[in-house]
């Protein structure tokens, strides 16, 4: 089923697939996964990049940014 083209295309392409015989087809699930998915990667977001963005950095600090990179890392992975 093709998505892409201009509005009025988009237009006659919908109000053919609304006349059909039997109905429109059945409407695709949303991607990008659940908002859970995607309020998690964005919450992993903001410590990470706070940690990144530090002005100083010591060995422990390492390992806590290190830490982060994987807690946003899974949840964008979970999200995709």
């Amino acid at each position: 089923m093709e998505s892409t083209g201009n509005a009025s295309d988009l237009k006659v392409r919908v109000k053919e697939y609304m006349e059909q015989p039997g109905g429109p087809p059945p409407m695709h699930p949303p991607t990008g996964g659940t908002v859970k998915n995607v309020h998690n990667v964005v919450a992993s977001l903001k410590p990470m990049v706070s940690r990144l963005m530090a002005l100083e950095v010591m060995e422990q600090q390492v390992h806590d940014v290190d830490h982060q990179i994987k807690i946003f890392l899974s949840c964008f992975e979970r999200l995709d």
